[in-house]
């Protein structure tokens, strides 16, 4: 076991639980992105994929980059654990099911290989046909790390944008979402952010912390929007609030040797 707090290291403030992390009996509510994506009408056919592991900060990510015109096409808005909507396209949801159950696995127990058959690849390109024509889109789902492959197959332009968050406040945000384990939960951190490493060494991409304070967080945000022509989001209008960081104050500080490593592998290459 190592200390997250070493040198060259730093541990966020952990913030306490709110009633928005606990079950709920509504459902999630869907939406319709009705904007055609204007500002993004020179990168049609070009998709954004957000990458990042379960309740490390992928919903702010795209409903930020969503501000700041890539369109979304259908999702939610809305959902018991969290209230602004983890803005994943049900369809995107749906085939990424899929895909992992026929694989043997799911998003909390990936299976070590995932193989795409033609029907998955068909109604991928099915979802890129439907929704690239409208201009800049983009998607989100944690489960992309488990497929990406098949994605990279499919889309002629595909661009990736990272995100990651301390291991600690993931593994307790799970354990308070889904029940899970602490130990588990460290353990499929630590499965989904190598995969995220793994993918930035083939081709490097903007990476960013959802540890940071907000105005770095919106700082490193408006220069990936600015790379893509797209418009930077004034200050009044951020998809950001804080109630969309949930986790338990933890005095707990040490993390297995594997965790330490990638997480500080991830600070090293996150902007700045």
């Amino acid at each position: 076991m190592a200390n997250i707090n070493a040198p060259g290291s730093r541990v966020p403030e952990l913030q306490s639980s709110s009633e928005s992390e606990k079950a709920s009996t509504q459902p999630p509510r869907l939406a319709e992105d009705e904007r055609r994506a204007e500002i993004g009408h020179t990168l049609r056919g070009t998709v954004i994929c957000v990458l990042g592991m379960h309740r490390s900060g992928t919903s702010f990510l795209i409903g930020s980059l969503q501000k700041s015109g890539v369109f979304l096409g259908s999702h939610f808005d809305w959902n018991p654990h969290n209230q602004r909507g983890n803005r994943e396209n049900p369809e995107v949801f749906s085939l990424h099911e899929d895909l992992l159950a026929s694989n043997g696995g799911s998003w909390d127990d990936p299976p070590e290989v995932v193989t795409w058959s033609s029907d998955h690849l068909d109604r991928a390109r099915a979802l890129l046909s439907k929704y690239t024509c409208e201009g800049l889109w983009g998607f989100k789902d944690p489960r992309t790390l488990l497929t990406l492959s098949g994605w990279k197959r499919v889309a002629n332009d595909i661009r990736f944008v990272g995100i990651f968050r301390n291991p600690i406040a993931v593994a307790h945000s799970l354990r308070l979402r889904s029940g899970m384990p602490l130990e588990r939960a460290m353990k499929l951190w630590n499965h989904y952010n190598q995969l995220l490493l793994d993918e930035y060494d083939r081709q490097p991409f903007p990476v960013i912390c959802f540890d940071w304070q907000e105005d770095m967080l919106h700082e490193n945000i408006n220069a990936i929007v600015t790379t893509l022509g797209l418009q930077v989001v004034g200050r009044d209008n951020r998809f950001f609030a804080s109630d969309l960081r949930h986790c338990r104050d933890s005095a707990e500080n040490h993390l297995p040797e594997e965790s330490v490593a990638i997480y500080r592998r991830l600070q090293s290459i996150a902007l700045r």
